[in-house]
């Protein structure tokens, strides 16, 4: 007995030396956004001025997603800041929209690779006045991947139209 145990300690030791320490490439390749384009463009490039967005009117965030290992998806996180009515108190923040497999904020996908996978995301119109905190991203099941970073826009006041005075 004391000689299997002998054998069986040694065949553990040479087993645990030669597992590979290092982790696959699965824990450092990055899945990809490509041509990511935001309509209207309320996340310009730097210099650049943003869109106006005005009541009612979405905004739609679309691209192209590749991952080469797990499980991924993209999301668009947003919460909404009412306008202040006259007389009322300060207006709350909206708990934060959290996507789930039916929003309009998030896809997903189950396989790997996911090579060229165009989604959209849409953010609803909302009204007059409306500040809009938003954050956009893409994860792989190991943790990899980016986000924007909270944003916001404020929703422009309606959009009147003057008609033209008559000619004299």
């Amino acid at each position: 007995m004391k000689r299997f145990l002998m054998i069986a300690a040694a065949v553990l030791t040479v087993g645990l030396y030669s597992c590979n320490e290092s982790l696959g490439p699965e824990y450092s390749t990055y899945p990809k956004v490509e041509n990511f384009t935001v309509e209207p463009n309320v996340y310009p490039a730097k210099g650049e001025e943003a869109a106006k967005v005005f009541p009612g009117e979405s905004v739609r965030m679309t691209g192209v997603f590749t991952n080469t290992y797990g499980k991924s998806n993209v999301y668009l996180y947003y919460r909404t800041l009412e306008p202040k009515e006259e007389g009322k108190d300060e207006p709350k923040w909206s708990d934060w929209n959290t996507p789930t497999m039916i929003s309009a904020t998030l896809v997903t996908w189950e396989q790997a690779p996911v090579e060229t996978m165009p989604f959209s995301l849409v953010l609803p119109g909302q009204k007059a006045g409306t500040k809009v905190e938003w954050r956009f991203g893409f994860a792989n099941i190991y943790g990899l991947g980016a986000d924007t970073g909270v944003c916001t826009y404020t929703v422009e006041e309606e959009l009147t139209i003057t008609p033209d005075e008559p000619e004299i």
